[in-house]
């Protein structure tokens, strides 16, 4: 009996040690699967948050008749709010001849209605402004050759967005000189074929 006894107790103790060691592996697997629920729960909503800020790019275009045009364009799901974009380098975007007195004055890009602050920029839409002749703006700025600027927005919970633009301008404007001595040669060319069928 004595012997029974002992065996009984090493045998709850036996079982006793086995359940202890399966209940702190549930705990522990329990609690690691936990801190990978929180960490995909955070993912989420990193993504959510990432899918539906707005997001505002700063460019240009020159269009066919060689306009030189400055955008800011919301492209993501939400308005951008208080959008600031600070030009760092004095470009010049035209020089003109005042009505009144005569006098030449100078349109710094500072001064473009592009630079004010912008209260919102709803999903989807384009600021365009134009700025010049895109040769007659090469001209006047050839010598700097780049747009600096610092693009600021926020988003509808307060989250400011800050980007550092910085383009290269030559090799878009060594495009447009090209083509638009090749469009001059081809007008040349042009007349000088109509006036050989006239005479």
């Amino acid at each position: 009996m004595y012997f029974a006894d002992i065996q009984s107790g090493i045998m709850f103790l036996i079982l006793t040690l086995i359940y202890t060691i399966s209940s702190v592996v549930i705990l522990y697997l329990g609690h690691r699967s936990n801190k990978i629920a929180q960490q995909n729960i955070k993912a989420l909503e990193t993504q959510r948050i990432a899918e539906n800020r707005p997001y505002v790019f700063f460019g240009f275009e020159i269009s066919r008749q060689f306009t030189f045009l400055l955008n800011l364009r919301n492209t993501g799901r939400t308005a951008a709010q208080n959008v600031k974009l600070n030009f760092q380098n004095n470009l010049i975007a035209s020089k003109y001849r005042d009505r009144e007195t005569r006098e030449e004055k100078t349109r710094m890009f500072s001064d473009l209605a592009i630079a004010d602050p912008i209260p919102f920029i709803t999903p989807s839409r384009i600021y365009k402004e134009y700025i010049n002749y895109a040769p007659n703006f090469w001209e006047l700025n050839e010598k700097q050759g780049r747009i600096l600027a610092t693009l600021e927005y926020s988003d509808d919970d307060g989250n400011v967005y800050k980007d550092e633009i910085d383009i290269d301008l030559t090799v878009y404007f060594q495009r447009v000189i090209s083509s638009s001595i090749n469009n001059i040669e081809t007008s040349i060319q042009e007349i000088e074929r109509i006036t050989r069928s006239i005479n």
